[in-house]
């Protein structure tokens, strides 16, 4: 998890001193993978939830 954090960092910080369109469409390339991983962890905690809550309810 940390390899791929510094990983990511150090690719926005090379698109970060390029300022070439290249560079931006990599920065925003790596922006909506790093957003798409930050929904799937959100989901995934959700549909733990909903689970867990709908076990619950089934055992009352």
């Amino acid at each position: 998890m940390r390899f791929f954090l510094t990983y990511g960092a150090r690719k926005v910080h090379l698109a970060y001193k390029s300022p070439t369109v290249a560079g931006l469409l990599f920065y925003l390339l790596n922006n909506l993978y790093f957003i798409g991983f930050i929904q799937a962890i959100i989901f995934a905690v959700l549909a733990m939830l909903a689970f867990s809550s709908f076990t619950r309810a089934e055992a009352h």
